[in-house]
């Protein structure tokens, strides 16, 4: 429910890329973006989230027109009544829960991933090193590294 404006920010700003004239332009801007992921298995996840348009430039599929927005007090105090609902809904999530938090996110620090898991009624975290926001692409051994345990301990 809670993230680092200024880590949110870089998402949003990454997002609303401009069109590109090619999908290795893409790719040398992710690379840029987060240098910890594998260049050979982003350019495929890009495959799969670009389009050309009839220009011939490239975009996402996805619509950025929302991560574009001037964040206004409007929709910054819509925020927050969100986060606070968010909140409130937490403790109802009875399951075993892992917060899995990439040690070098700047979306969503150490505290507020302590924050999240200490406010689940069977919540724990696990943070896994050499990853950033993107734990499942900057460092997927990582990822598995902490899943593993806690499916197996959890029964699945």
């Amino acid at each position: 429910p809670e993230i680092n404006p200024a880590g949110g920010a870089r998402i949003r700003d990454f997002i609303a890329a401009p069109q590109l004239d090619s999908p290795d332009e893409f790719l040398k801007r992710a690379m840029e973006f987060n240098p910890l992921r594998d260049p050979r298995i982003l350019r495929r996840s890009l495959y799969y989230n670009l389009r050309q348009l009839a220009s011939g430039k490239w975009t996402w599929k996805h619509d950025t027109r929302r991560a574009a927005e001037v964040q206004t007090e409007e929709m910054a105090a819509a925020g927050a009544r969100r986060a606070e609902e968010l909140w409130k809904a937490v403790p109802q999530i009875k399951c075993p829960t892992l917060v899995v938090r990439g040690v070098l996110s700047d979306v969503i620090s150490d505290e507020q991933a302590e924050k999240f898991a200490g406010a689940l009624p069977n919540g724990r975290l696990a943070r896994v090193e050499k990853a950033g926001h993107n734990v499942q692409g900057d460092h997927p051994a990582g990822l598995l590294a902490v899943l593993q345990p806690f499916l197996e301990e959890i029964g699945l």
